[in-house]
Formats: C-alpha cells, structure tokens, sequence
C-alpha cells in the first residue's frame, strides 16, 4: 500500500481567507483517503497552526504527531499491522 507525505503550508492571507469564508473541506479530502484505507494525520504543524486546531477543537480529531520521524514510525506500525502474513518483513505466515 502506498503512502502519501503532503506537506502544505498557509500563508497569513490565506488563513485570513479561510476565517472570513470558513468552509468545510474535511469531508471532501477524509472520505476518499479513508476508501482507500488511509488517514489524516499531521506532523510537526507550525505553531499558528496547531493554536488554531486547539481553539477549534481539532486536535480531538487528527492525530498530530511533533516531528517527522515520529509520524513515519506511527505510519509504518498501522501498516505492519495491518499487512497480510506473510506480506511485511517480520510477519510470518
């Protein structure tokens, strides 16, 4: 299975926009990564960024992780857990 590392950034203006036109984009990106068996998560988000996801309460919903590695080791579990035996290094038949 393949995994996807994005990472975006917004600048002042942007998050200006996004407050005077909130709109609800989560649905639109969860649903179609979640058929495919993936989810959401962030890494080491700026600090704007993760006052924001506190003030709106979502840091209840994703799964932030402080740095890179430690988003990666977390990815690679779900995936090592989830592989068919046999599949994975390390999963016998």
């Amino acid at each position: 299975m393949p995994y996807y590392c994005h990472q975006v950034t917004y600048t002042k203006e942007a998050w200006a926009r996004l407050m005077e036109n909130p709109q609800d984009r989560l649905d639109a990106v969860r649903a179609p990564i979640e058929k495919l068996g993936g989810s959401l998560q962030l890494v080491n988000p700026a600090p704007s960024v993760r006052e924001v996801f506190g003030i709106l309460g979502l840091e209840a919903i994703f799964t932030i992780h402080e740095t890179v590695d430690q988003g990666v080791k977390a990815a690679l579990k779900v995936a090592r857990a989830s592989a068919p035996p046999g599949t994975w290094p390390g999963r016998g038949n």
